[in-house]
């Protein structure tokens, strides 16, 4: 069988096709193993992506109520200021009702 001419001539082309075969395989399990570790690689990717996104929004949120807590801070102070000057006022009993207005006004604007 090895020596028969004809056969040696498919033995050569079935070589050929087995070894064509034999990369095409290869390289397919190579892509494959590739095509797992990025889509391995974009899951943890998009995991990140959405840590941070809800970082931001954790941030976001918190410097708003860093805001609203200052804001209401702020009030407070402009209330305490304006009922300390009321106390002091109304201890003075010199002290005239327009007076009293103007200083309730320079509170408001020294705040």
């Amino acid at each position: 069988m090895v020596g028969e001419p004809g056969l040696t001539k498919i033995h050569g082309e079935f070589s050929k096709v087995f070894y064509t075969l034999k990369q095409v395989h290869d390289n397919e399990r190579q892509l494959m193993k590739k095509c797992r570790q990025l889509n391995d690689e974009l899951e943890s990717n998009v995991e990140k992506a959405n840590r941070v996104l809800m970082l931001t929004e954790e941030g976001r949120m918190a410097n708003d109520e860093q805001r609203k807590v200052k804001k209401y801070y702020h009030r407070n102070q402009i209330v305490f200021n304006r009922m300390r000057i009321w106390l002091f006022c109304s201890r003075d009993l010199d002290l005239k009702p327009m007076t009293l207005i103007r200083v309730f006004d320079l509170a408001s604007v020294k705040t």
